[in-house]
This record gives structure tokens, C-alpha cells and sequence, in this order.
């Protein structure tokens, strides 16, 4: 031994797994915060199936994107994802993430108003081609509070 861990292929596989799915979930929140569209779909399937905020949205990635393209009307946002954690099966993942949303709003007068919501997202993820991808998401806010805001 030369003073190194013993690493199974297994527990690589599991650790590579892991930092996939959380690059998945940091992908889809910088693309929303980016309003990079493109980065945002690339996080699901095509088949991918969705409820945000309670409501059920047609099947399929479209319509996942046109849903989260309403970060558009927003001065900006900022998403600090928080803890993922993920149930992994052979090549699938339950995963539930964590996340801070920080909104900015214009009310077009000058003024803003900042949201800031503890969201939860509870995801069905699969391994497809080597790459991680969320087929099911359920978003799920558990809290918001809203501030005015100061000018920058």
C-alpha cells in the first residue's frame, strides 16, 4: 500500500453519479438565472413531465421551458442551490433538492420589490448516454417573503 484509500470501482461510480446530478440541478439555476434557455433544457428529457407551484404542466420539455421562461418579466434573480440529495438506483436517481430564489421585480416606476422564496425540488432523474437529466420534477415553494428593494 502506498498510503492511498482503497477506492471500489463501485463507490467511484456512486461519487462520479453524485457530482453529475448536483451539476444538473446548478446547471438548470444558472440558466434560469442567465436566461439561458438552451442550459435549461439541456437538464431535462424530452418526455420530461413537470409541476411547478402546484399545477401540472403538459408532458414534454417545451413545455417546461416556456413555463420558466416568466423569470423573463423579472429585473433579475439569483438561485443559490443548497443541499441535493439523491436516492440512486441503477441508473436513475431520486433526488430533492434545495434552493433559494432571489427575485427582483420592477413595478416600472422606479421602485423594485425582492422576493425571496425557499423552494424544493423533488426530481426523478435518469442516466441517458452517460449523461444525468431530469425526467420528472415536482417544484415545490415552502416559503417567500418580500422586501422593497434598493436601487443599484
Amino acid at each position: 500500500m502506498d498510503g492511498q484509500p482503497d477506492i471500489q470501482a463501485g463507490e467511484l461510480r456512486e461519487a462520479l453519479d453524485r457530482a453529475a446530478i448536483r451539476e444538473v440541478q446548478l446547471r438548470y439555476a444558472t440558466g434560469l438565472d442567465r436566461r439561458d434557455f438552451a442550459m435549461v433544457r439541456a437538464c431535462f428529457t424530452e418526455d420530461a413531465q413537470a409541476s411547478y407551484n402546484g399545477r401540472a404542466l403538459d408532458p414534454g420539455v417545451d413545455a417546461v421551458v416556456a413555463y420558466v421562461r416568466a423569470v423573463e418579466a423579472l429585473r433579475s434573480t439569483m438561485h443559490s442551490v443548497t443541499n441535493v440529495v439523491a436516492d440512486l438506483a441503477d441508473g436513475s436517481a431520486e433526488v430533492e433538492t434545495t434552493t433559494v430564489a432571489y427575485l427582483v421585480r420592477d413595478d416600472g416606476n422606479g421602485a423594485q420589490t425582492i422576493i425571496i422564496r425557499g423552494l424544493r425540488y423533488r426530481d426523478r432523474m435518469v442516466r441517458r448516454d452517460g449523461t444525468w437529466l431530469i425526467q420528472h420534477r415536482v417544484h415545490a415553494p415552502e416559503w417567500m417573503h418580500e422586501v422593497a428593494g434598493q436601487p443599484v
